[in-house]
């Protein structure tokens, strides 16, 4: 039987689910690579505008990397408004890039960008997403922390 359970089966289930990804247009589990934009299919991975000047954010965004388990600054640069970073997996320890830019807005508020790319791989079953994701939610967290500091 074809559906048996043992581990035979196991390298016509991997075949049969990344056929399965890439006829029906799961291409973000087989790039090795996420970025937001504006018009991105996805709307949790859409450019993000914050009402804070754009130095504010970069502070922010620097305070929200920090936060985050097994992630590490490796160069920032204010005046391009770009902090580049490393993500490592957990389990394999594989190192991911993160560049997370900051642009001033013409109404006095930010823009920002992630970009998450994997150093090895063909694929990185959304992984590079995901980091943007983390990261999202630190920086929501951060911004939050930072607005019930300025209340008190």
């Amino acid at each position: 039987m074809i559906f048996q359970r043992s581990w035979q089966n196991v390298p016509f289930l991997l075949i049969f689910m990344v056929m399965t990804m890439i006829l029906f247009g799961c291409e973000g589990l087989t790039k090795n690579r996420a970025e937001t934009s504006s018009a991105h299919i996805d709307p949790a991975l859409r450019s993000r505008r914050y009402p804070l000047a754009s130095g504010l954010l970069f502070n922010t965004v620097l305070e929200a990397v920090k936060s985050l388990p097994r992630w590490k600054i490796v160069e920032q640069d204010l005046e391009k408004g770009e902090i580049h970073a490393e993500r490592q997996t957990r389990l394999f320890k594989f190192v991911d890039d993160v560049v997370i830019s900051v642009r001033a807005a013409e109404d006095g508020g930010s823009g920002l960008d992630v970009r998450s790319s994997s150093r090895v791989g063909k694929g990185d079953l959304g992984q590079n997403a995901r980091n943007i994701l983390e990261f999202l939610k630190a920086l929501d967290a951060e911004i939050e922390k930072a607005g019930q500091n300025e209340q008190s």
